[in-house]
């Protein structure tokens, strides 16, 4: 009984069509980073070969083998740590020539890429970790592609999570409406395009 009670829900949410809105951000290669304190006792690394099994700290295994996926494909992670424990994550899609979308919306083009992927151990909220991995991860995706901007999508909602991205230097750059339906993304606004001339 309790299963089909956890159902019903889930497969609601699939076949009942949803609107929602998202706040689209971004920070551009050449715009000034951002001032943040360091927070004691929180360290940040590239995720790498060796240490992405270390996010099963406070994730399943699941999580484990998406991380490792997104490494293979050559995508960029970042690792929060307090002292030896992973207490956070951010993922950014690398271009790979493919024209790729993040959730079937977000283009990761030659110019243009995409946060995927975000979260922060519930016990560790509040210390400003997920400003300081969003700007970690600006930090390594410049240095490590060629792309001129990276975005990042917020739902309208969602404000400490938009007040983090503004933090780490992004801005915003306009509002997108979804349409959800059945595993379908269908964009009712549109992100506008890089203008390599503005800054």
């Amino acid at each position: 009984m309790k299963s089909l009670a956890s159902f019903i829900p889930r497969l609601l949410r699939k076949i009942i069509p949803r609107l929602q809105r998202k706040v689209i951000l971004e920070v551009r290669r050449h715009d000034p980073p951002p001032l943040l304190k360091p927070i004691d006792g929180i360290h940040f690394e590239q995720v790498t070969a060796e240490n992405v099994a270390l996010v099963s700290h406070f994730r399943c295994q699941k999580v484990v083998a998406n991380c490792r996926r997104y490494l293979a494909q050559g995508d960029l992670g970042i690792y929060a740590f307090c002292g030896d424990r992973v207490v956070g994550h951010g993922w950014v899609a690398i271009p790979n020539g493919l024209g790729r979308k993040i959730w079937g919306y977000m283009p990761v083009t030659r110019d243009t890429t995409s946060f995927m992927f975000f979260h922060i151990d519930p016990k560790f909220r509040g210390r400003k970790i997920f400003q300081h991995v969003l700007a970690e991860l600006v930090k390594l995706t410049f240095s490590k592609s060629n792309v001129g901007r990276i975005l990042s999508d917020v739902n309208v909602y969602n404000a400490p999570s938009i007040a983090g991205c503004e933090r780490a230097g992004f801005r915003r750059i306009c509002i997108v409406p979804l349409f959800l339906w059945c595993g379908i993304t269908i964009t009712l606004g549109r992100i506008p395009k890089s203008n390599p001339n503005s800054a």
